[in-house]
């Protein structure tokens, strides 16, 4: 995604700025993709947006990702016993059976007019069979999350490039001269 529709989107067009480049970049697409479908009444839902005025988002992509069947979404109740302390915040991460953890859940579109009966849901693969791998996740993904370890607990297809590791490893305020720099020399993506 990001070689393939983030830094063409930057190399084509100037973001406003108000927000984040990856943010512009996905609604945009998204937007795109809505005229493509036009006359499907569909409501396009992001990971960053809130429910009007409050702290709760509007979608729970993670939890989207498991009940979807795509993601397998590990969580402390996961295990069969509990490891750390009951009032110890221990955050949920999906893993991609392919793709580990070197992926992003965006955004859900949904068709609110498309009723269907009967609709088998597919069941998320576990590649995590035991609890020592489930436990060894979840702590590299609470506390260690930094150094990117948590994504190869399994083994997979292919990563984030270099250039995405260091777009995402800095704080979204200091992005523009990474930004910079991807528009000045990535012209073998336009």
């Amino acid at each position: 995604m990001f070689e393939k529709t983030f830094i063409p989107f930057l190399l084509k067009r100037h973001c406003i700025g108000e927000g984040d480049p990856l943010d512009e970049s996905l609604a945009n697409h998204l937007k795109s993709l809505e005229h493509k479908l036009d006359g499907c009444h569909l409501e396009i839902l992001q990971d960053y947006q809130m429910q009007g005025n409050t702290r709760k988002p509007r979608i729970l992509v993670q939890t989207a990702g498991h009940v979807s069947g795509a993601v397998y979404f590990y969580q402390r109740k996961d295990l069969a016993v509990d490891p750390w302390p009951v009032d110890k915040r221990i955050y949920g991460v999906c893993l991609h059976p392919r793709y580990g953890g070197w992926f992003a859940l965006r955004g859900v579109i949904v068709f609110p007019d498309v009723l269907v009966g009967d609709v088998p849901r597919p069941t998320p693969v576990d590649t995590l069979v035991s609890d020592e791998k489930k436990k060894e996740l979840l702590e590299k993904y609470n506390f260690n999350w930094e150094d990117w370890s948590f994504r190869d607990v399994i083994p997979v297809e292919s990563r984030y490039s270099e250039l995405q590791k260091q777009y995402f490893s800095t704080v979204p305020a200091e992005r523009t001269s990474i930004v910079e720099r991807i528009r000045s020399s990535c012209a073998k993506y336009s």
